[in-house]
């Protein structure tokens, strides 16, 4: 039995925004280590635990299905009862931290509350931070135009800019002033020419037992906003053919297709590969080397325009 509460981080971020990659990157750099996470998706197959597993995580646990701000709220709090529960019993390593991925359409305001109000659960785990991710490339209209990012930076206690490489010096001072005016209380990091640097520089963080912050209004209600849908996709693929009729797929509904992302079996290539798109733009496909079973399919999330009306202009054009 553990002596003292368990520190819990908090990993936010909108859709695309490099959660994902920013923990990847810190476990393939040796960091991390003793660390347990917990991988929250949106659709009903996951794929970043399968991400995080491949870069050296021990067996991530997901949570599938919806977010841990609505839906799925009561799951993490019967995931973490489970988990403490078995350690004495020997069935998981020991740790030293958790690290909760939430999905790119959760607030982290729902977290911070139960920990806060579930007696059990305050006895046992502790809110370390919040870390809030916000990609510089969309970062700046994803703010002016989604409540739901605004609360993701209202409750982060640091925020970390990805993907600056990709824009000017200039949007990136922008992309802070906009976050500092919303949270003029969080601390913002970037990555530099070096990229992402050591764990502590990241998770060394407030203890929130003595820097509470204030839970104003619920979080902000995306239901009826936002939908996802999976397309299973057995068949190894030509890449040019998944291409282009992903390319016709985001120019068909550029206004309303904001994340594609997903592991599929590409002909010529021996291992999964991982598709990774944001609002129309591709990242470069990654040959992964995971296991056997592996799910292969893709996901597909949208604002507006229900997602599964888009899955199935996609599911038509590959069955063309």
């Amino acid at each position: 039995m553990m002596n003292s509460p368990i520190p819990i981080v908090v990993v936010t971020g909108f859709l695309g925004a490099g959660k994902t990659t920013f923990l990847r990157t810190l476990i393939e750099a040796g960091e991390l280590k003793k660390t347990l996470f917990i991988v929250n998706e949106i659709g009903e197959v996951g794929l970043d635990q399968q991400l995080l597993q491949a870069s050296g995580a021990e067996d991530p646990i997901l949570l599938s299905g919806g977010c841990l701000c609505c839906e799925m709220k009561n799951d993490l709090g019967y995931t973490l009862r489970d988990l403490y529960l078995k350690w004495p019993e020997g069935t998981r390593p020991p740790i030293d931290k958790i690290v909760i991925e939430t999905s790119g359409l959760a607030s982290p305001a729902s977290v911070i509350l139960q920990l806060a109000q579930d007696q059990w659960l305050r006895g046992r785990f502790r809110l370390s931070q919040v870390i809030g991710i916000i990609d510089c490339e969309f970062g700046l209209e994803t703010l002016t135009s989604t409540e739901l990012a605004v609360d993701q930076v209202i409750y982060s206690d640091t925020v970390i800019l990805s993907k600056q490489e990709k824009v000017s010096a200039e949007k990136s001072v922008l992309l802070t002033k906009c976050v500092l005016k919303i949270n003029p209380r969080v601390k913002i990091k970037g990555t530099d020419s070096k990229g992402i640097k050591s764990a502590a520089d990241y998770f060394q963080g407030p203890n929130r037992t003595h820097a509470k912050r204030q839970i104003s209004k619920p979080p902000v209600d995306h239901l009826l906003e936002y939908s996802a849908a999976n397309i299973p996709i057995a068949d190894a693929l030509p890449w040019e053919f998944l291409a282009s009729a992903l390319d016709e797929l985001s120019e068909t509904y550029r206004q309303n297709l904001l994340r594609v992302k997903g592991v599929v079996n590409i002909k010529g290539v021996s291992t999964p590969v991982v598709i990774h798109g944001v609002r129309g733009i591709f990242m470069q496909p990654e040959a992964l080397a995971i296991k056997d079973d592996t799910h292969t399919s893709l996901t597909l999330i949208s604002l507006g325009t229900d997602a599964n009306v888009i899955a199935e202009h996609l599911r038509q054009r590959l069955l063309a």
